[in-house]
């Protein structure tokens, strides 16, 4: 869900009689405003793999393996899915960290 309650992707019609698809994808369109005020020109995936790229290769991020938290990739382990919580105050460190990298403050 987005800050204002919204779902950050939302597919669906506009009425039961309408056939055509509405969307809304509330990152993709935050992230061009991102681009346009930062000068660059990128694709989501073009941030994704950089972003996970400058996380891995910061050992404070590494050793969390916030790379693979940010990428949203599952857990590996038993006792990464039962036993061992991930620091989400980390994360959001680690997701301010990526801000500065991009001039993003």
């Amino acid at each position: 869900m987005g800050m204002k309650g919204n779902p950050l992707r939302d597919l669906g019609f506009k009425s039961d009689t309408d056939t055509k698809l509405k969307k809304n994808d509330t990152i993709a369109k935050a992230l061009a405003q991102l681009c346009k005020k930062i000068k660059v020109e990128a694709t989501p995936k073009m941030f994704r793999a950089t972003s996970s790229n400058l996380l891995f290769n910061t050992p404070l991020y590494r050793r969390c393996q916030l790379h693979e938290l940010f990428l949203d990739h599952s857990v590996k382990t038993v006792s990464e899915a039962s036993y061992v919580a991930n620091d989400f105050t980390t994360l959001d460190e680690a997701i301010e960290f990526l801000g500065k990298q991009y001039g993003i403050e």
